[in-house]
C-alpha cells in the first residue's frame, strides 16, 4: 500500500498502516514534491522486500534506497517505545539532507 497524499498534514506527518503495522512518517522538507515522490517509490521498493514495515533495519534500507534514488545525503531516523513496539508502532523522521534538513 503507497502513503497516501492526502494523508500529510501541514507538518509533513504520514501515516503508512499495513497489516497491523503502523509507521509515522515526518518528511524534512515536506513540500518537496520531487523528494516525496522519491520517498514513496523508496517506500514500494522497500514493501517488496520480506522486512517488516516497523522494524530498524526497514528504515536503513529505506535510506539506502533514497540515497540510491539520487539523495546521497538522505537520512532516516527510526525510534519507537517499548509500548509501541507491542503495538507494531514506529516513527520515521526521513530528512533529504541528512541532519540539515
Amino acid at each position: 500500500m503507497a502513503v497516501n497524499p492526502s494523508d500529510q498534514s501541514a507538518s509533513g506527518l504520514q501515516h503508512a498502516p499495513v497489516g497491523d503495522h503502523v509507521v509515522k512518517t515526518c518528511l524534512v522538507p515536506w513540500d518537496d514534491a520531487a523528494f516525496r515522490s522519491a520517498f514513496k517509490e523508496a517506500l514500494v521498493a522497500v514493501r517488496q522486500t520480506e522486512l517488516d514495515l516497523d522494524a530498524p533495519s526497514t528504515a536503513d534500507r529505506l535510506e539506502k534506497e533514497l540515497r540510491n534514488s539520487g539523495y546521497i545525503t538522505a537520512r532516516v531516523r527510526y525510534w519507537r517505545s517499548a509500548a509501541e513496539a507491542l503495538q507494531h508502532v514506529a516513527h520515521w523522521e526521513v530528512r533529504r539532507n541528512g541532519d540539515g534538513g
